[in-house]
């Protein structure tokens, strides 16, 4: 069969050898133009509409297709991933928490505000406020230490200007993510969890990243308890509107309640990485059961799984286009040295005539798997990141003590729901 991938920047390019070892044709086209060396020699690309025309399966691996996904599904064509209410619950922070706030689920108190007024609100806050921003830049959410130096933060940062922001009182509890699938409107039980780190350094410091190390494991109930507070109160629309897509609620946990923080209606990264070693058929048949409709329920094993993400200077600063030239070049004199290509997901990297080189900062990721100890499974994606040997390595490594106390402390308020027969739980 033949399967092509549709993404802005290449996040779910990882995937594709392993599919093109499962016996199957890929393609994939890349809209970022940084991005577009992501995998060259290894994977074939085309523009959108010839592979539309040439596969048999079209995935959307990221916001921003949705108009595109909902025609090509008029057409007929098998096609998972996008859709225009994706588009809007991830890209329009407003809408999300007006619909969680009218269907039931907790949202910390939330402003929104253009750069003045968001600028007196704050200077005469009693509570301690963090700012989101609808922009795609992962470090315009970030959470101060003090409401003053937020508010010099947002007069001096040049990408605010002219836009609106958001002030969200700051919440403190166990962050954790509950995620399910959505196949033409239907549910695909069972839902996952996700206990990420999204700093770039341990201890959280450093830029935010999306995610430098993620633990997933599918629930072993059909709707555990963080399920039914937030992404059950949506099956009915989420129904209605046709989702084909996955959905993952972003929440942190306290004592008092659960409190939602933002949808991810799309594939999710590093999660990816780590929810297909729980898989239990072939990557290539799970998209493909996906995009036809048919995937009744997600053929998964018990245990958990984990992911690691790899980098290399200049990461986490994104690559602009002012800058290609000289960082192609930097990249480009990086060579990758693949020794063990079991449980190593290739990502900013493109197959030359002389060897394997770097074409980006995020090289690859590495994962794990155990059955019954979330601690084992992160040595083992630890260990996975020697699989492969690129210059100037950089891996965030306080990722099992910082996933421990997190489901300490889910455990304590009643919020824990593992695979049996774990340890330590």
């Amino acid at each position: 069969m033949k399967y092509f991938f549709i993404s802005k920047y290449g996040d779910s390019a990882g995937i594709l050898p392993r599919i093109q070892a499962e016996g199957h044709e890929v393609a994939m086209y890349i809209q970022e133009k940084t991005c577009k060396r992501v995998l060259d020699g290894i994977v074939p690309k085309m523009e959108i509409q010839a592979g539309v025309d040439w596969a048999d399966y079209v995935v959307i691996d990221y916001k921003g297709f949705g108009v595109l996904a909902d025609k090509l599904r008029r057409q007929g064509k098998k096609v998972w991933g996008g859709c225009e209410l994706a588009d809007r619950l991830e890209m329009d922070r407003g809408f999300a928490f007006e619909l969680c706030r009218n269907l039931g689920i907790r949202v910390p108190e939330t402003y929104e505000f253009t750069i003045q007024e968001a600028i007196e609100f704050l200077r005469q806050a009693k509570k301690r406020y963090i700012m989101k921003s609808d922009l795609d830049y992962s470090t315009l959410s970030f959470i101060p230490e003090s409401n003053e130096y937020l508010i010099q933060f947002i007069q001096t940062y040049p990408l605010l200007t002219n836009k609106k922001i958001y002030l969200q009182e700051y919440i403190q509890g166990a962050e954790i993510s509950t995620n399910i699938f959505y196949t033409h409107g239907k549910v695909v039980p069972n839902p996952d969890a996700t206990i990420e780190t999204k700093k770039f350094m341990n201890n959280d410091f450093g830029a935010m990243t999306g995610a430098m190390t993620s633990l997933v494991w599918v629930y072993p109930e059909k709707e555990p308890r963080l399920y039914q507070k937030t992404l059950k109160k949506l099956e009915y629309l989420l129904s209605k509107a046709e989702l084909n897509v996955c959905i993952d609620a972003n929440t942190i946990v306290n004592d008092e309640d659960v409190w939602f923080l933002e949808f991810t209606p799309r594939l999710g990264y590093d999660w990816l990485y780590a929810y297909i070693q729980l898989l239990d058929c072939e990557i290539s048949e799970f998209f493909a059961r996906l995009c036809e409709g048919t995937l009744t329920r997600i053929p998964a094993r018990s245990g958990f799984a984990t992911a690691v993400r790899v980098s290399i200077p200049p990461f986490p600063f994104e690559m602009k286009q002012q800058d290609e030239k000289i960082l192609e070049k930097y990249y480009s004199s990086i060579p990758v040295l693949i020794k063990n290509f079991e449980n190593v997901y290739l990502l900013d990297v493109c197959l030359e005539k002389n060897g394997m080189f770097c074409c980006g900062n995020v090289v690859f990721e590495a994962s794990g798997y155990h059955p019954t100890d979330f601690v084992e499974a992160f040595r083992q994606a630890y260990k996975n990141t020697r699989n492969i040997e690129v210059a100037n390595k950089q891996i965030r490594t306080d990722a099992i003590p910082n996933a421990r106390n997190r489901l300490e402390y889910l455990k304590k308020v009643n919020y824990l729901s593992v695979p049996v027969g774990s340890s330590y739980f």
